[in-house]
């Protein structure tokens, strides 16, 4: 993981705003939103325990990078490519399907290292 994107999920953690470069966090009202050149890439919202993740429209390396740090630490879900396609696989699972460009997941809490705060 790159050290902007340890910063944004320690601020997504802590439910604190932060910006640096192209990655904004915002939190308000229990839920946490990570943005990317602008782009709502995801919101965690902690009361329902989910995640919506969206790549509005950018396939591109760092948007998956950025939404991998999400998803890998707060749902054990990851996101790669093969053959130019973009598919989702779960940790805990043999599970893989097609990335649609914007997808809910359950937030599961058992991939932290250490409480939320």
């Amino acid at each position: 993981m790159r050290k902007i994107e340890e910063k944004m999920i320690k601020a997504v953690l802590h439910k604190k705003s932060w910006s640096s470069g192209n990655t904004q966090v915002s939190s308000k009202d229990d839920k946490s939103t990570v943005w990317l050149h602008g782009h709502k890439i995801a919101t965690i919202n902690w009361p329902q325990m989910s995640i919506e993740a969206n790549d509005c429209g950018w396939a591109t390396n760092t948007t998956k990078s950025r939404l991998n740090a999400v998803l890998n630490k707060l749902s054990g879900v990851y996101i790669y490519q093969k053959r130019g396609k973009w598919l989702v696989s779960y940790t805990d699972s043999d599970i893989e399907q097609p990335w649609d460009g914007s997808m809910t997941f359950s937030a599961s809490f058992r991939h932290l290292r250490g409480a939320p705060c």
